[in-house]
């Protein structure tokens, strides 16, 4: 089935626009380049923060506490910011991905 060309929305050319941008001030070819990143993590919202903490712990996460509000859930180099603040809208789109090689490894350690 062939694709089917569809023109850039605004949204798109702004976008595309800033990367521009940032690569003119930056030298780089992308912004992925710039050597002193080394994390983008999302923040995820939770309705309960203590009973969502658990929940990742139990998986086999590892949680650091930065406070009462936030924490640092990790798994190797991987991980997410966990807070204890909720926007209704906003988390009722929230989508994260997990994807692994070995699904029946993960759930049996854990």
């Amino acid at each position: 089935m062939a694709r089917k060309k569809v023109g850039r929305s605004s949204e798109e050319r702004k976008a595309k626009e800033t990367v521009s941008k940032i690569n003119n001030k930056t030298g780089s070819k992308s912004p992925a380049e710039i050597s002193d990143v080394v994390a983008v993590r999302p923040f995820v919202p939770a309705l309960n923060f203590e009973l969502s903490l658990r929940f990742y712990v139990d998986l086999g996460f590892e949680a650091h506490r930065y406070g009462d509000a936030i924490a640092s859930i990790e798994l190797g180099s991987l991980g997410f910011l966990l807070q204890d603040y909720r926007v209704e809208a906003f988390a009722k789109s929230f989508m994260m991905q997990l994807m692994t090689n070995d699904l029946d490894s993960l759930v049996e350690t854990h």
